[in-house]
């Protein structure tokens, strides 16, 4: 059954990451349960950007205007697979240890994608620490 990692499921087999940044054992048979990955957009994108229809993944959009608070911010990113941030998101050592990555801290996130022309709002040495990409768009 469950645990952390290091304990062995059956046969000692482990499965991908759980929505909760656990690990999965193996199904029966040696089969893996698939989950989806997870996009989170800080907001909506302006103007006409539109999204395509992704079925294989969750795919989340943020408040237009933002969030309240940085705890909101967290707390909707959180077991995000990637990021689309927005040059007002500060995205730093405080805000990947919140949300968890897949380097470390038992998260999924991998991908910060930096929806300005800079990255001056993102850590890329904390980012590059935990093993999470970081582009702009």
């Amino acid at each position: 059954g469950g645990g952390g990692a290091g304990e062995g499921g059956r046969d000692g087999a482990r499965g991908p990451r759980a929505a909760d940044g656990g690990l999965r054992d193996a199904e029966p048979g040696g089969s893996y349960p698939v989950r989806m990955p997870a996009v989170a957009l800080s907001r909506p994108l302006p103007g006409t950007f539109a999204l395509p229809d992704v079925p294989d993944a969750d795919v989340r959009v943020g408040p237009h205007r933002g969030f309240g608070s940085r705890e909101g911010a967290f707390e909707f990113f959180h077991g995000a697979d990637g990021i689309v941030s927005w040059v007002t998101d500060r995205i730093d050592a405080e805000f990947l240890d919140a949300v968890g990555t897949a380097g470390g801290g038992g998260g999924a996130l991998r991908i910060v994608a930096n929806f300005a022309v800079g990255y001056d709002n993102i850590d890329v040495p904390a980012c590059r620490e935990r093993g999470v990409i970081v582009t702009n768009t």
